[in-house]
Formats: C-alpha cells, sequence, structure tokens
C-alpha cells in the first residue's frame, strides 16, 4: 500500500511540474511533444522529457516494427531528436495527431529496411 501510495505521488508532483500545454493530454500530439523539444526555456525537464520520449519510441519501435522500420544500431537518443524535430516541423497536418503514432511512421520514412 505505501508503494502505491509513492507511486500515485510521483505521478502527482510530475503532472504539476509539467508545462500547461502538456497537461492532461492523453495521447501526446505532436504538437505538445515539439512544445517540449522547442521549449524557449530550454529547461532540462523539457529537453530531457522530448529526448526521453523519442530514445523510448524509437526503442519500441525497434523491436515491433516487423521489417518496416531498420534503425542503425548505434542510433542515439540525440541523433534521433536530431533528425525527427525538423522533420516533424515539416508536417503541420500532424500537429494534432498522436506523437507516437506520427514517430513510427516518421522513422519508417527515415529508416526503411532496404
Amino acid at each position: 500500500m505505501k508503494i502505491n501510495t509513492a507511486i500515485v505521488l510521483v505521478f502527482s508532483m510530475m503532472a504539476t511540474a509539467a508545462p500547461s500545454y502538456a497537461k492532461d493530454r492523453f495521447p501526446l500530439t505532436v504538437k505538445a511533444l515539439l512544445g517540449f523539444c522547442l521549449s524557449p526555456k530550454a529547461a532540462a525537464y523539457d529537453d530531457g522529457f522530448c529526448s526521453g520520449y523519442f530514445a523510448g519510441a524509437a526503442h519500441v519501435i525497434r523491436h515491433q516494427a516487423n521489417g518496416r522500420v531498420c534503425l542503425p544500431e548505434d542510433l542515439s537518443a540525440t541523433r534521433v531528436s536530431a533528425k525527427l524535430i525538423p522533420y516533424l516541423q515539416r508536417r503541420p497536418d500532424d500537429l494534432g495527431k498522436p506523437a507516437a503514432e506520427i514517430i513510427e511512421d516518421s522513422l519508417e520514412r527515415l529508416y526503411p529496411c532496404q
């Protein structure tokens, strides 16, 4: 019971620390994710959230893409972010769509299996 209370407390604190454009948004949209990535404050939280989201998505996609996406073995979170941020910025029609879905589509286009 103490562990559950601690988990709820931690997630509550994280939710209150998140910028207003990210609160209560599930699934996270491309627009909200880019808000973290392009934060004018360049806060460590925003940078970490952005890089972590891309790295986590790439990790899942690498293991579930079934031959549609072939990510380089040495692909870092920094490199994923550097590729995806400009790519996502060039797709304004996708801003309201779920980030995970669009990231998968983007990685499939950027790193197709040959």
